[in-house]
């Protein structure tokens, strides 16, 4: 015979049972919305170095980073018990961590077939795909206490993009409006449409004011680090003189506070003419004698001028650009009337100035080149072939 009072007695433990389980749980149902995660373990294995593996929920979707690509789709819970019906994912390739494509599917098809989950703590996730005896665990995000409002008038210059300085004499910025930014990339300049909520943000549009930088390469690979880190970019957190973005990936870009900061970029960028070939015969110009070029912002727009001097006197030249070939108008210039040699260099350069159609970038040299094969090569001040 039981004693008497064992109901009693057996109940309460049971009670307690379950508020020790549901203080562990921490969350369950509904709380999962709204939190943010980050992969630490994969079946037991660490994530490849330099990878990372995020997981966002809302109300009924999960979104996140994969490790390439971003991936979402729908999901319920009911209790333990996790459903994903189906994931959508972009279709990236990355060659970067090595194996990182693989990581990426393995991850995705274990988390197709997740069934249940566990919270051990408030802060880990666990994600059980049973038919596999798999495991997916989580780290949460913590996620910061932000106004959008607190970006809405204020200007930013890049200090730092992971961790590296930018080149000498660029400043990419950004111009927050309400909902839409005006930019730099230290070359060319864009316009943006963005969406903040919280510490959340993403660029929604993002295009281009010129057709190219025509800066030396170093600034051109800046440019695309600096674009490729904004695509990306899904939070961020702001100080009066501080404003961190960062992306998917978990690379950061760090700008200081520019009052006032403006972002047209009309200061010339100079290139010096190291040669002349024309019929397969290079020639230097006369020494003592300097013809260069200078790019308004050091971009090719659309239709700009280019202006410069031209060894005797200084001249100016309209073009338009539709990306591929140069319409350039009969360069303005006074009469020369200096030594005849520089004279006629001075001819010589305008008149294949006028017939020049594509541009090329190597290095630190600049190709303005001809239908009829000729081609003035420029070199930044200081620098050699």
């Amino acid at each position: 015979m039981k004693p008497a009072g064992w109901k009693l007695y057996t109940l309460g433990i049971l009670l307690f049972v379950l508020a020790v389980l549901m203080a562990c749980g921490g969350t369950q149902g509904a709380d999962i919305e709204g939190t943010e995660w980050s992969l630490t373990s994969l079946d037991g294995k660490d994530l490849i170095a330099g990878s990372r593996i995020t997981l966002d929920f809302s109300a009924d979707t999960l979104k996140g980073y994969a490790g390439c690509n971003s991936y979402g789709g729908a999901y319920s819970l009911q209790g333990n018990k996790f459903k994903i019906p189906e994931i959508s994912s972009t279709t990236e390739d990355c060659a970067s961590p090595e194996g990182v494509l693989d990581q990426e599917k393995a991850y995705l098809n274990i988390l197709s077939g997740v069934d249940k989950v566990r919270f051990p703590d408030r802060n880990t996730l666990e994600m059980q795909n049973t038919a596999r005896d798999e495991v997916l665990v989580f780290q949460r995000e913590l996620q910061l206490s932000m106004n959008p409002s607190q970006l809405e008038g204020t200007s930013w210059a890049l200090r730092s993009l992971d961790g590296e300085a930018m080149l000498p004499g660029t400043s990419p910025i950004l111009s927050f409006k309400t909902d839409a930014i005006n930019g730099s990339t230290g070359c060319r300049t864009f316009a943006a449409t963005y969406h903040a909520d919280g510490d959340n943000l993403q660029l929604l549009t993002l295009d281009m004011n010129e057709i190219a930088c025509a800066k030396p390469e170093p600034y051109q690979e800046q440019e695309n680090r600096v674009l490729d880190r904004l695509d990306d970019i899904s939070k961020y957190q702001v100080t009066a003189e501080q404003l961190e973005l960062i992306t998917v990936q978990g690379d950061t870009m760090t700008y200081g506070s520019l009052p006032g900061g403006t972002i047209e970029n009309e200061e010339g960028f100079t290139w010096i003419l190291d040669n002349f070939s024309e019929n397969g015969e290079v020639t230097a110009p006369l020494p003592g004698v300097e013809i260069n070029l200078i790019l308004p912002g050091g971009t090719i727009k659309a239709s700009g001028k280019l202006s410069g001097s031209a060894g005797c006197t200084l001249y100016d030249a309209n073009y338009a650009y539709d990306g591929s070939s140069f319409t350039t108008l009969s360069p303005n210039a006074p009469d020369p009337a200096c030594d005849p040699a520089v004279n006629a260099q001075q001819q010589r350069y305008l008149g294949i100035l006028h017939q020049v159609k594509t541009f090329d970038i190597s290095a630190n040299t600049l190709h303005l080149n001809t239908a009829e094969g000729q081609t003035l090569t420029f070199m930044i001040p200081g620098s050699t072939p």
